[in-house]
């Protein structure tokens, strides 16, 4: 019984359900601008809006039904009434049917339902603790206090040299990867020596629109989408200087850090108060799962223990 599949009307129309997204609030207009079209009549709730299988049904019914169900069948209903309430009433025959022929009895759908009711209720109790801690003004200034690395942001400059394999190389006009080392460490000797990276970077670097702003890279936080290597090499030097090389897969770069500064409490508090309620939300999920550890006493009994 498991493992029957929808037919396609209920798969096309399901698929359709959960990917409908509520309509977008309306901005409210401005004063002296013109009034927007007013929303139709509200149709009375006795008025007699369908015929479903041989039977009226009014407004006020059809609305009582719809809203019995969750809000991605009430999208699906705003955006197409009548396919929904075909999908509606089509399930509702199935299931009275299958409760005629007394499959809500069986083992199989018993299993699954209380399996389907356990998810239900603790998904729902997750979103609840999750939503009702809420990180107060001075815990959220704290933990900003606490983790002021985590906000600092580089200021930098970059030079970009690329290389390509053997294979891909053309004479003359691409660096192999040793070409590309040996340029980029002459011009951080270069640098070192007193050139001006600025100008070399709009002269030899690769990465062009940094090259167009003198090497002008931007910022360049602990959270940035950067490997590893070089958030780290970056955070690691003192304003003014220059990096040794860094490889990625196609290219090695240098970096100037021109200054570091912090991110403002202002700036970082919404990621702050989310962080702070992922975190208290992430101790006491842990908090639960410790508690019920499974602490084996009959190895024998677990190991390879077969379903009933």
């Amino acid at each position: 019984m498991r493992h029957i599949l929808l037919i396609p009307f209920f798969c096309s129309f399901v698929a359709v359900a959960q990917t409908a997204q509520p309509a977008a609030p309306s901005t409210p207009a401005k004063p002296g601008a013109p009034a927007a079209a007013a929303a139709g009549p509200v149709t009375p709730d006795n008025k007699v809006v369908a015929t479903i299988d041989g039977k009226d049904y009014t407004a006020g019914e059809v609305r009582a039904l719809v809203d019995k169900f969750p809000p991605q069948i009430r999208s699906a209903f705003a955006q197409n009434p009548t396919r929904a309430l075909n999908f509606i009433f089509m399930m509702q025959y199935l299931a009275d049917q299958a409760q005629f022929h007394n499959l809500d009895k069986e083992k199989e759908f018993q299993q699954d339902f209380e399996y389907t009711r356990l998810n239900l209720l603790s998904q729902a109790e997750l979103n609840n603790y999750r939503n009702t801690y809420q990180p107060t003004y001075d815990e959220q200034q704290a933990y900003y206090n606490e983790h002021a690395a985590q906000y600092e942001q580089a200021h930098v400059k970059v030079i970009y040299i690329s290389f390509v394999s053997g294979a891909l190389k053309e004479a003359g006009k691409s660096l192999d990867e040793a070409g590309a080392k040996a340029k980029i460490e002459d011009l951080r000797k270069q640098i070192l020596a007193g050139a001006d990276f600025s100008k070399l970077a709009a002269e030899n670097s690769e990465d062009k629109a940094s090259a167009a702003k003198g090497g002008d890279f931007g910022i360049i936080t602990r959270v940035s989408p950067y490997p590893e290597v070089i958030k780290n090499t970056v955070f690691a030097l003192k304003e003014g200087e220059v990096s040794e090389p860094v490889r990625q897969p196609n290219g090695y770069y240098l970096f100037k850090l021109t200054k570091l500064d912090k991110q403002s409490f202002n700036d970082v508090q919404p990621k702050v108060f989310e962080q702070l309620k992922q975190d208290h939300f992430n101790q006491w999920v842990k908090g639960i799962e410790k508690r019920y550890t499974v602490d084996v006493k009959d190895p024998q009994f677990f190991a390879g223990h077969p379903p009933r």
